[in-house]
């Protein structure tokens, strides 16, 4: 994987993956829900010439910052320059080119950066199966990093990821498919310390992913009885397999912790492998 999102855990250090709008929200109704006249903050500025330095639990340090708005399709993307550059550095959750507040979402573009990593990680299996199986990526070109608006226990789906595969034709036919769900909660406000000071009312969201593998058998029942042994054979290392894929792309992926500040942005990104902190920033004024 030759991209790196540069902002989260198990798939990035900082934000992070979903289907573009296609879960349904879902709150907890012991809480609050958020009125439509409540003003929301801004746990995400983007003005252009904004900068943010965060540092890694080994001590190095990488740098995020607006290099300018463009118009891409529907949404105003703010374009992020980063050092060191994407191409030199592994895809991680929130570490994306382009970022667009919608009425009711935060977006990442990602569409590139998923695809590439994704590939990445196939090309590290000794894949015979999913070679023979002529496996096709079909991954959502957005990640849905917030849903407007937010209360505590409101989740969405935040992206969706999937493997297809097939071979054979009619009664010999055998297929797969595995998905993987990446699903955002927003949580409580919380105070962070970090490098960069003390931030209150953080909110706090949590990722978590979810994979799935199904196979399917061609319509037909005439010679199955032999070649459902041979299928059956293939299932077990084609699903071994894909779960070594997941394992090579999900750590890059799966986001577990994010605190977002209001007026600032993300401030801390917590994963089972590392802990990424704000140590400095500088927000640049409206024009």
């Amino acid at each position: 994987m030759r991209r790196y999102f540069g902002l989260i855990p198990s798939f990035f250090v900082l934000l992070v993956i979903f289907g573009c709008g296609a879960g349904e929200e879902v709150t907890n109704e012991t809480e609050k829900n958020i009125k439509s006249d409540e003003v929301i903050p801004n746990y995400f500025p983007m003005t252009v010439g904004s900068r943010w330095v965060y540092r890694n639990p080994d001590g190095s340090e990488w740098v995020r910052e607006v290099k300018e708005a463009t118009e891409i399709g529907l949404h105003l993307y703010h374009v992020f320059n980063y050092h060191p550059p994407l191409e030199e550095a592994q895809f991680e959750f929130l570490k994306t080119p382009k970022i667009a507040a919608a009425p009711n979402r935060l977006l990442l573009l990602i569409e590139n950066e998923i695809d590439d990593a994704i590939s990445g990680a196939i090309e590290q299996v000794d894949g015979f199966y999913l070679d023979f199986y002529k496996t096709k990526i079909v991954s959502d070109g957005e990640l849905t990093m917030l849903r407007l608006p937010l209360s505590a226990g409101l989740r969405w789906d935040a992206l969706n990821i999937s493997l297809r595969g097939g071979e054979g034709i009619g009664e010999f036919s055998h297929s797969f498919e595995a998905d993987w769900v990446v699903t955002g909660t927003a949580g409580f406000h919380e105070s962070v310390e970090t490098p960069a000071g003390s931030f209150e009312n953080c909110l706090k969201i949590q990722y978590e992913t979810k994979e799935s593998i199904e196979f399917e058998w061609g319509p037909d029942e005439r010679g199955r009885d032999f070649w459902e042994d041979v299928w059956r054979d293939r299932e077990e290392p084609l699903r071994e397999e894909l779960s070594s894929v997941s394992s090579n792309l999900m750590p890059n992926l799966n986001l577990e912790t994010v605190w977002l500040a209001p007026g600032v942005g993300p401030v801390k990104i917590e994963s089972t492998e590392r802990t990424t902190e704000l140590i400095e920033y500088h927000l640049a004024e409206e024009r």
